[in-house]
């Protein structure tokens, strides 16, 4: 990652979020998650749980902290 100060996924935000990649005809939908870190030492960490009905725009995501 350019610019980043750790190159761990997981020190990233969580997130889950529908991206559009191309233009006009060319257009896909994507499903981008990342649900944080899932575990740290003793503790619990996050996963996420998704819900995908057949397409982007049908889906429902959480993240969810144990």
């Amino acid at each position: 990652m350019v610019g980043s100060t750790s190159s761990n996924p997981s020190s990233v935000c969580s997130l889950a979020q529908v991206l559009t990649l191309g233009e006009g005809e060319e257009q896909r939908k994507c499903i981008c998650i990342n649900p944080g870190r899932l575990a740290k030492g003793e503790g619990g960490g996050t996963f996420a749980e998704l819900n995908y009905q057949g397409s982007p725009d049908k889906m429902n995501a959480s993240i969810i902290g144990i």
